[in-house]
């Protein structure tokens, strides 16, 4: 039993990805496009922060003092944390991680708006788009996910939610996720974001891509959540600046 419930949970995690390898028609910029942007405005969408998922095989505590620590590190004094694939809630030592628990860390900064900044820097700096004041950004809420696969992108709500510019860049996280797969592994770091670069005036989507990027941790390293998060969350702050900074620098190839 405990080697199907290391497999279930071993798969579980690694859908999302797959859904990611599944194939799709992303859209690329052509050198016609990118020639007709040329000197036109953009501004950007940020989202609001989705909740960081955690995932795992009795990886979280396995002391009361342990479940004090955890329960402060997450503002939860009670030690729990709500259950939304169940009623009623479920204490952070669950045995069975065949479902992600979805939890608010306070201090933890979503890394996509500081990523759309950046790759709309850039594109300034290539010339692509006019060295103007920039747009105030346009706060969303988070996309709903569609089951284990990231929703597509909302082409009518960007053209009637954002900024009166000519070009809109969106970059958005759609998953960031803690996990022990077993109770033999360490702790992983897994992250999904996507970057859409749409033309108003047309509404048209010029280029769209999907990024994942994980941090892994040996069990020799860290095997439990306190630790993860100890520090002032020191290793899981610099987990996501690291995926994401390899996804800023994917997306920056394809601009």
């Amino acid at each position: 039993m405990t080697i199907v419930r290391g497999c279930f949970a071993a798969c579980v995690l690694l859908l999302p990805l797959a859904s990611l390898a599944a194939p799709k028609d992303w859209k690329t910029l052509s050198e016609q496009e990118r020639k007709s942007i040329v000197g036109k405005s953009a501004s950007i969408v940020v989202h609001e922060p989705r909740e960081t998922s955690l995932f795992g095989v009795r990886f979280m505590v396995t002391s009361d003092e342990e479940k004090e620590r955890i329960g402060v590190l997450l503002a939860d004094p009670e030690g729990r944390i709500t259950d939304r694939h169940q009623q009623g809630s479920a204490l952070l030592t669950f045995d069975m991680g065949d479902a992600a628990i979805p939890v608010s860390i306070p201090g933890l900064v979503d890394p996509a708006p500081a990523m759309a900044t950046d790759l709309l820097q850039h594109l300034k700096t290539l010339g692509v788009i006019a060295h103007e004041p920039a747009a105030s950004p346009v706060t969303l809420p988070a996309t709903l996910p569609r089951g284990i696969f990231v929703a597509d992108t909302d082409v009518d709500e960007l053209i009637a939610r954002s900024a009166d510019t000519d070009l809109v860049l969106d970059v958005q996280t759609h998953a960031w996720q803690i996990s022990r797969n077993t109770r033999l592994t360490g702790i992983w770091f897994t992250y999904i974001s996507r970057m859409t670069l749409l033309d108003k005036r047309t509404g048209t989507v010029l280029l769209e891509r999907d990024c994942s990027a994980f941090a892994r941790h040996k069990a020799s390293e860290v095997s439990a959540l306190v630790d993860y998060l100890a520090d002032d969350m020191a290793m899981l702050k610099r987990d996501v600046q690291d995926v994401a900074g390899q996804c800023k620098a994917r997306f920056i190839e394809l601009l």
